[in-house]
């Protein structure tokens, strides 16, 4: 864990008082942290969030909904860096203690399980993700309406989580309703009406429904790069998406030109071990295994491989993915 001397510096100086004041709130710690967390320092944002959480369970005891808050938060910063077995045990403690002093139907306990859908998706834990999904979406229909912008999030996870499964009727119909909510609440060109239609052009890919997900993607890439800018990982998965279309149309040379732009952007942005290198590295992969470039396609397999077993633990289903195109390069 690389965190900058300068920032746990300056929590310590705060926490002592600077000229013998009182020591910096936990809400204060968390505060920083979640601006260092927006400023892609995950790591110094643990430390500090972990700060906090030793005080406000010092001052409130250990299942305060405060505490349940520090927990959930600190479990973001973990997942932003793919370190999921440790997010899984921030955010199940903090829904533990939210389920036992809040009612079933409390907002803060449906963003808990909302988060732990996409995060069991990951882990390849599909039943349970089934589970938090579908209470988390009931929940947040009953708060908020069925059309509401809020019921997006929810939406998003359980389809996707029905995608990974490979039922894309179930998918199809959560996807659509997202991206519908999201143009009418939200505008046609924010940043979540990129990811929707993203969404919902990556299931048509699966089906091989092209002419349906080509502007889908289109209207990602131009929401994307004018709103985020060109350097932001959320682009390059938008450009790696378009990639492999191109490459499921035959149009190779299109398609290696972005698949090789994306890996820049997600390797700076995100750094060379996290798993959305290996998805690119290994989209790259096929590309070449297509046009005959062997060689080429298995280094990138191994690498792929690589990552994903450090990452994400050996008994991954995505380890097992990239086993069987090792096999058959």
């Amino acid at each position: 864990m690389t965190v900058k001397p300068l920032v746990v510096g300056l929590v310590i100086t705060i926490g002592l008082g600077a000229s013998g004041g009182s020591a910096q709130s936990f809400s204060e710690l968390l505060t920083i942290a979640d601006s260092l967390s927006k400023a892609q320092q995950q790591d110094s944002a643990t430390v500090i969030a972990r700060l906090a959480l030793d005080m406000a369970e010092s001052e409130l005891g250990p299942e305060d909904t405060a505490v349940a808050t520090v927990l959930h938060r600190l479990g973001v910063y973990r997942y932003y860096l793919a370190d999921y077995e440790q997010t899984a045990t921030l955010w199940e403690r903090a829904l533990a203690i939210r389920e036992k002093v809040l009612d079933p139907a409390h907002l803060d306990i449906a963003k808990t399980l909302n988060n732990l859908t996409a995060l069991y998706k990951h882990q390849g834990r599909y039943d349970e993700a089934e589970v938090v999904g579908t209470r988390a979406l009931a929940v947040y229909e009953e708060s908020f309406g069925w059309d509401h912008k809020q019921v997006t999030g929810p939406l998003n996870n359980l389809a996707s989580l029905y995608v990974a499964q490979g039922e894309y009727s179930l998918a199809e119909p959560l996807y659509k309703r997202a991206l519908a909510i999201g143009e009418t609440a939200l505008g046609s060109d924010h940043p979540n009406v990129a990811r929707y239609a993203q969404n919902l052009a990556n299931l048509y890919v699966r089906q091989g429904r092209y002419t349906e997900a080509e502007p889908l993607y289109q209207l990602a890439l131009t929401i994307r790069e004018k709103k985020l800018g060109p350097n932001h990982p959320r682009l390059a998965t938008t450009l790696n998406n378009l990639a492999v279309l191109h490459q499921k149309q035959g149009k190779y040379s299109e398609a290696e030109a972005l698949c090789q732009h994306a890996l820049e952007i997600t390797r700076e942005a995100l750094g060379p071990n996290h798993p959305d290198v290996a998805i690119r590295l290994n989209d790259l992969a096929v590309l070449h295994k297509i046009q005959g470039r062997y060689t080429e396609a298995e280094a990138l397999y191994r690498q792929s491989l690589n990552i994903r077993e450090t990452s994400l633990g050996s008994d991954h289903p995505h380890v097992a993915t990239s086993l069987s195109n090792l096999a058959v390069v």
